[in-house]
Parts: C-alpha cells; structure tokens; sequence
C-alpha cells in the first residue's frame, strides 16, 4: 500500500469541509422556511382578499327617533300675596353681626297648627336675636317667636303675649304636637344656644303656653347670654346648633316622641378661625359646612307626665364614621327630617337630609328584649348619596306622587337638582333616584333649595310640589353669573302621567294695550309693536313669551327689545300668578287653608326679611274633602301624628299620611285635605291609627266640599263648623 504525499489544495468555493457543509445545510433549510411563509402570505393576503371583497357590510341598526318630551298643558295656578290684609307683619332678623357666622344664613321656620281649639289654624313664626354683647339693628323685638291668633275670617291677631310666648332665644325652627295627649298641642321651638319645649295649658278660659323646663329635653345647654361681644366671638366652647324637629309614635305606645336634628358643632371661634373669602367680590364668606365637624341627632322617648327620656344611643340613632386615630367621628350634619312609614309596616321611619355628608334612612325595626329602635341603613338602600356623592340637603317630604307610589323629595344647593327618591318595588325597601324621569332634575337643578313639600294646589287628587330658594351670600351675584341671592320660588304641577309626572308652573304674561302702550314710552318702536299683534292679550308663560317674540322679531329687534318686553308682561291686579315667583331669601315654607275656602295656601320665610301669606286663588271647579283626626288619647296620640289616611272615590284611591315636620325648619297643618277633582261624593275612608294597638276604622259616603271630624273610636263622621 502507498501514501499520497501531495499538498492539501487551499479551502475554496467548492471547498467539502464539515464546517462548510454545515453552515450551507442550515442557508438551504431558512431559505425553504421563509419560502413556505412567503407562499403562506401570500395566499393569506390573497384569499382575503378575495373574501373580503365579496362581504357586504350591513348598516346598523336604525335606531328610535329621539323626540323631545312635549310638555303638558299647565292649569291657571294662581297665588295671591294677602300678608298685610290678613294683618301678618312678621319679619325675620338673622342676628347678623357683619361677622358672617353661619347660623345667620340658616333661619327660619314656621309652624302651623290650631293652638286653641276652634279649628282655624294659627301661625307661629321663628325668628333669631342679635349675638350675646350686641344689640338690635333697630329697637328690640318683642319676642323672637310671634303667634299669630286666625280670628276665622281670613285675618289674624298677634297674641304672642298673652299666650306665653314672649322669649328671646336664638330661634331656627318648630313643630307641634300633643305631647300629654290632653287634646291641644304643645309647641318644641330648636335654636342656637339650646331648644325650648312648652306645654299649651288652660288659663281663664284661654289658651298660653307654659315652658317645661323639666321634662328631661337638654338639646345642649343653653344661651350664652351673659358673654360680652368680645368674649362670645373667642368662644371655643361649641354652641348647640339645632335645626328641624319632628314628633313622631316611634314605640307605638300612644305618646308623642320627639327627634332632634341638628347640624354641625360650631363655635363662633371656630367659625371665625377660618379664612374664608369670597372670590371676585372681597370681603369674607360664610364658611360652608365642610370646615365643621358633624353632630349628632337626638330621640328623646315620651315617658308621660311631661317626662322624656334620652334614647338617641339605645335606639340606634347615633351615627358614626370609621374610627380615625382613636376618634369616632360623629357623622350628622341634619337640616331635615320626614317621619313616614316607608314599608307600610305601620310603623313610623325616618329620612334625615344631610348637608354635604350623607343623608340617612332610620328603619323602624324591633329591640332586643321587646320595644323598638332604630337601624341606619341610608348606604344600603340608596339613600345616602345620589350620582355616587353627597349633596348639600335642606329641606324633605314625603308624599304619594302617583297612584300607589310614594316618595320623598330632598331640596339640595344651588347646581343640585332636587333629589327624588322613589322605590321601584314597594316590597322591598330600596329607592332611585329619579328627579330626571319625573321631571324635576333639569328645572330645579340651579336655584338653591331650601324649604319644599307636597300639597295638592289645584284638588285634582294629586301632590304637586313647591320648594322655596334663596341663596346664602348676599353677594353671590358679584362672584357667579346668573346666580342671586333672593331667588323665585317654584311650583310643579303633578301631572298625573308616569313619562312626565311634575311639569313647572311658570308666571303668567299678557301683552295688554296697557302693556304696549308703557313699552312705547319706553322706546319700543310703533314698527316693533306691530309685529307682536299675534300675540296680543295672549296667556303665556315667561319662556313662550320669549320663544315667540323670538319668531315674530328680527334678530336685532329680539336682542335690543325681548327682556323689556318681558319684564313689563307679567299679569298684575286681580287674577295675578306673579306673586308666588317674587324673589325672596326663601327659608322655612308651609301650607295651610287659612280661610276656610277649601284650597291650600302657602306660607314662605324670608331670611332677615318679612314673611309671605300666599291665598290660593286657583278657580278650576275641583272639589275636596278635609279631614281633621282625632286620636282616644290612649292607644294613639290625639294629634293622629303618624296615621296612614286611605280616600276611595269615584274609582280613584288617594293615600295620605298626617306627619309633624315637613320641609325645612317648618310644620304645616296636621289636618288632610284630598282634593277630589269633580267627584261629587267619597265612597269609602279608611284609618290606620298610630300605634301598635290602635287599630283601623272606616267611614262611608260622605259629601264633597266638606270639613268632617274623625274621631278615633266613633263610628259617624263630625261635619265641622268653623267657629269665629
């Protein structure tokens, strides 16, 4: 065998070394691979393209046209301002120091009630007084509270003197009831610097009211009256601040309770210590509750004999947040409270409106051991917040704005809508919010809203709603445009259709000869007058009115002339609506029927301004019946607080609930009025007394356009004659 000895060639091009073959065995492989992914691409791209290219693309689905809910014709509503004729001068005084504290801001209230017996209803006003060390703006009031006596022939007499009531005191709100069930009501005044609760006793033949100054109800302290101007302004010491009140069967035992909200924990020094100005206009702000720590609300059970007993612990009705660095912070900030009985249980619940925290439902459930007490379940039943955040609340009611359908309306600040909260199924307590779908979100959002309640103004059969406004910085004008610090009140008219139950009662304009003829004198063109022929001596309301000198004048003429035309519209004299939508301060409202005629009026406070008597002018045929309950005393309270009031006729059945506070700071009149529309006659009214053992009675077949008498325990109605 040879070994070849000739030289090893040089690596080449076609050089065969394993490395060489490797690496090209590896090119050959990611050629084949991007290969295959190019064709699969390729045929990808193409085949959807193809595909593509045949697909035909629907169009969505046509959807419902968006129509604007037309609004409903508005009856003629008519209020007429009768305070001077029916001889009420009240005026409110607000303490104001130039300080701007805020319980200057706050007041006030009103209750109505019949203090005497003789079935006309009375009006007690609250006022304020000036701060300890300062001094009246003018000479001093006789009194910061003022009853006012209606002599039955729609005029009133001040008997606040000879009736007991001449005090001083930092005054907010009332409310009465019979406590002693001695068949007259008793009267609970909340302020400033403590509340007061006096007892309606028998003195030669009339009526005065006695302080009880031992029955067991502290609301706080008292008035620290004895402090210099000076010393009162560095006062740390906190102030009782109580605002509504109401007297309510909570146990069921025949006796009035009472529940006590109250507000924040203020001290003038507080108060003052905060930097709070007014952006835009100088000068210092009222400091909004934000910048104060909660308090919290009282219940205070009715042991008899002119005793109360203090159950705002054992009854469930302290409130807390979580615990924060050792400290349970006391939740309530409360301007307002309903008792009702949301579940038809026959026993009384509580809605409590919050300012700026949230608003709280007390269900009335069973104690441990027997008796009764309450559970806070505002946040599990959807009362507490609305839109996911708390509102600025005042005012509250409750009331049957449909068929079988009740619920409660919170008035809240300014660029807040009403709160309206209803339940969806009324076995099951949990409420929406639905101030939109009802037609009160958008009108009522701006203004802001203090007093407010349900009152049936035309007696078709159905609660209509008014809320009284007024803003809080006399300056608001300066700093927010469109805002004002005394605002219209406003009236919603219950329509009765479900897709829009409340439709806003608006002013009333005529374009008279009268009218044209003073819009002449004030430079209106002849040529510009002439175009508003169309709608001479027409009845429209402020937006109609604007709408349609829009369409008949040019766009210059509509900008120079429009709001001249519209401000000197609106109807005067006999026959006029204006007079409910005069801006005001608005505070404390009620309703009473002060003249016997059947129709609601409505009562409206001004803060540190006179009080208003509105007469109830609406002339629409529609005929009523009111009813005046009388509880034995024994198993329900005499007043009827608390009674559930069922009114079948002519095929229609109205539910009503006699209730202590309504509103803001105020009462209105215990007695119910249904309006019936054109029913001649009420087929069947049905009675739930208050009270576990109170029982339920009926009553058939009474007249229309009649004041009766139920008396619990007698079977034949009363037919009432007022006595004058």
């Amino acid at each position: 065998m040879s070994m070849n000895t000739s030289p090893v060639p040089q690596s080449g091009p076609e050089d065969t070394s394993p490395v060489t073959a490797g690496g090209q065995r590896f090119l050959i492989r990611l050629g084949l691979a991007l290969g295959v992914c190019a064709v699969a691409l390729g045929m990808y791209f193409g085949i959807s393209y193809v595909l593509r290219a045949k697909v035909v693309i629907a169009p969505p689905p046509p959807s419902d046209p968006i129509n604007e809910r037309n609004s409903i014709p508005v009856p003629k509503i008519v209020f007429t301002n009768v305070t001077e004729k029916a001889g009420l001068a009240f005026t409110h005084y607000n303490g104001t120091s130039g300080k701007k504290l805020l319980p200057e801001t706050m007041g006030g209230g009103v209750c109505v009630f019949d203090y005497d017996g003789d079935g006309h209803q009375d009006i007690l006003f609250v006022s304020s007084c000036p701060w300890p060390g300062h001094k009246w703006p003018d000479k001093p009031a006789a009194s910061c509270l003022t009853l006012y006596r209606n002599k039955g022939d729609g005029t009133f007499e001040d008997v606040t003197a000879v009736a007991g009531l001449t005090v001083t005191m930092y005054g907010m709100g009332a409310c009465a009831g019979d406590i002693d069930n001695d068949g007259y009501p008793d009267l609970f005044i909340t302020g400033i610097g403590g509340c007061k609760l006096f007892r309606n006793v028998g003195e030669g033949g009339k009526r005065k009211f006695v302080e009880a100054k031992d029955a067991g109800i502290v609301c706080g302290g008292t008035w620290p009256g004895h402090l210099s101007a000076e010393d009162f302004m560095k006062s740390k010491e906190p102030i009782e601040f109580a605002t509504s009140a109401t007297f309510l069967d909570y146990d069921g035992d025949g006796k009035l309770d009472l529940f006590v909200c109250r507000y924040v924990t203020w001290s003038p020094d507080i108060d003052l210590s905060i930097n709070s100005n007014l952006t835009g206009a100088g000068g210092r702000a009222f400091l909004p509750p934000q910048q104060f720590e909660g308090s919290q609300c009282l219940l205070y059970r009715n042991l008899g004999n002119w005793k109360f007993q203090d159950v705002t612990e054992p009854a469930g009705i302290k409130v807390f947040d979580p615990v924060i660095n050792s400290t349970a912070r006391p939740v309530a900030k409360s301007l307002g409270v309903v008792a009702c009985d949301v579940d038809g249980d026959g026993w009384p619940d509580l809605i409590v409106a919050n300012d700026t925290v949230r608003n709280f439902f007390f269900h009335n459930v069973p104690a441990p051991g027997g008796g009764r007490k309450f559970e806070e379940k505002g946040l599990f039943v959807n009362v507490a917040y609305a839109e996911g955040r708390a509102r600025g609340a005042m005012g509250i009611d409750w009331g049957e704005y449909l068929p079988g359908k009740h619920g409660a309306v919170i008035a809240n600040f300014a660029n807040e809508p009403l709160t309206f909260l209803t339940m969806p199924d009324p076995k099951k307590i949990r409420f929406t919010d639905s101030a939109l779908p009802v037609g009160l979100a958008g009108p009522s959002r701006f203004w802001l809203k203090f007093g407010t309640f349900f009152f049936d103004c035309d007696l078709d059969g159905r609660l209509d709603l008014l809320v009284c406004n007024g803003h809080l910085e006399p300056d608001i004008a300066k700093v927010q445009e469109g805002q004002l610090y005394a605002q219209p009140s406003q009236l919603f008219w219950n329509t009765g259709d479900e897709a829009r139950v409340f439709e806003p009662v608006t002013e009333r304009f005529k374009l008279t000869d009268q009218v044209l003829a003073a819009l002449k004198t004030q430079g209106v063109p002849e040529a510009v007058l002439s175009k508003l022929n169309p709608v001479k001596n027409m009845e429209l309301s402020r937006d109609k009115l604007a709408g349609e000198i829009n369409k008949l004048l040019n766009a210059d003429e509509t900008k120079q002339f429009q709001n001249l035309i519209v401000k000197n519209a609106p109807l005067t004299g006999e026959g006029s609506g204006e007079d409910l939508f005069k801006p005001l301060v608005g505070r404390g409202s009620a309703y009473l029927d002060f003249n016997g005629d059947g129709a609601l009026d409505v009562i409206l406070m001004e803060n540190n301004g006179r009080a208003r008597l509105l007469r109830n002018d609406t002339k629409l045929g529609n005929k009523y019946i009111r009813l005046t309950l009388v509880g034995d005393g024994k198993t329900a309270n005499t007043s009827a607080i608390g009674a559930q009031v069922t009114v079948e006729a002519g095929g229609k059945t109205y539910s009503r609930e006699v209730a202590s506070a309504r509103g803001y700071l105020s009462q209105s009149e215990l007695p119910v009025t249904v309006g019936l529309g054109t029913t001649e006659k009420v087929d069947k009214i049905t009675v739930r007394w208050p009270g576990k053992d109170a029982g339920t009675q009926v009553w058939t077949e009474l007249k229309a356009n009649t004041r009766y008498t139920l008396r619990q325990g007698k079977a034949e109605p009363e037919p009432t004659d007022l006595k004058k």
